[in-house]
């Protein structure tokens, strides 16, 4: 099963930095928000995967991203995902967007009412909880 990874990263509190994915019909999950994260090249471990997918898709600069769970992107290609919490400091000034629409940092509210890829809704319900995330149920994955 290929290896992706992806991000919430935890700037400013507990925002989350998401990629608005862009609006082609030849992509998975077009036009839908998503975690920052890609896939493995060869020979790439999962958290250099991430560091470079970072660069490219935000120019954001990173070092020893913090494994936080895996799930498998049941919704989409079946990836197995390697998820990072990644703190950083910086303001979308401080970001260029290289792939999507759109970069925004957000809130567990704001985040909850996008129309979210459905392993980043999974995840973030997971990383934010029950008391942030409207409708979570048991389990870190449910849903």
């Amino acid at each position: 099963r290929p290896s992706r990874t992806t991000s919430p990263s935890a700037p400013r509190g507990r925002e989350v930095l998401l990629n608005l994915r862009d609006d082609n019909r030849a992509i998975i999950h077009p036009s839908k928000w998503s975690l920052l994260g890609g896939l493995c090249e060869p020979g790439e471990d999962e958290s250099g995967a991430l560091v470079r997918e970072l660069a490219e898709e935000a120019g954001l600069e990173i070092a020893q991203p913090v494994p936080y769970c895996r799930l498998v992107d049941a919704e989409g290609r079946g990836h197995l995902l390697t998820a990072f919490v990644v703190p950083v400091s910086v303001t979308l000034e401080d970001l260029t967007l290289g792939e999507g629409q759109q970069l925004g940092f957000f809130t567990a509210t704001a985040a909850h009412d996008l129309d979210l890829v459905p392993f980043a809704r999974r995840l973030l319900a997971a990383y934010f909880g029950p008391a942030a995330w409207p409708g979570t149920v048991a389990g870190p994955f449910a849903g």
